[in-house]
């Protein structure tokens, strides 16, 4: 296979057009549940626990990095860890953020009734509002359809840009202001 450098540039260009879209069509859906799930994170007195599997797991690591590097509690729990003893790691007073793109990842439409057992309340980040996790969340942010990347479309290219921004629109809700002692650590 010969390196194209037009076409490597023209496909570029067309996965930005395409994740831009999807962050448009992102913008345009935001409402009442994207209100409510800012009330939430507000008034959540534990951890916001961020879980997913493959990409979206990928994706929920970073979004609990973010969430925890901006003043908000948060870890990173993976679904099968989860189901396979690490529950004990939720409390009542945590907020579970479950991220899937088909909405159907089953350790994670698993975890979602043992987590509630707990009494953690779940917000669902997934595709479509009607799959098997969001009718089990207390709350879906349904993200609707994005098109994959890749040779074999599979890459969740622009499902996992709008699944990472969302959260932090969602968490600058909770930022500190630039004075409060988290900010004013040094950084190395």
């Amino acid at each position: 296979m010969s390196f194209d450098p037009e076409r490597a540039l023209s496909r570029g260009l067309e996965v930005l057009r395409l994740e831009a879209a999807a962050l448009s069509a992102l913008r345009d859906s935001l409402g009442d549940a994207f209100v409510d799930a800012c009330a939430r994170i507000m008034r959540c007195q534990g951890r916001v626990v961020v879980s997913g599997m493959g990409k979206a797991g990928i994706v929920g690591q970073k979004i609990s990095a973010t969430l925890a590097s901006t003043g908000t509690p948060s870890l990173f729990l993976h679904p099968a860890e989860a189901l396979h003893g690490d529950l004990g790691r939720l409390r009542p007073e945590d907020l579970l953020l479950a991220l899937s793109h088909s909405g159907s990842t089953r350790e994670l439409v698993q975890m979602v009734p043992a987590a509630q057992s707990l009494g953690v309340a779940v917000l669902a980040i997934c595709g479509q509002d009607d799959s098997p996790l969001a009718k089990h969340a207390d709350l879906v942010l349904a993200l609707g359809d994005a098109p994959a990347a890749g040779r074999r479309g599979w890459a969740i290219v622009f499902s996992a840009a709008a699944t990472w921004r969302l959260p932090c629109r969602l968490s600058s809700t909770r930022w500190p202001t630039p004075s409060v002692s988290i900010f004013s650590i040094e950084r190395p």
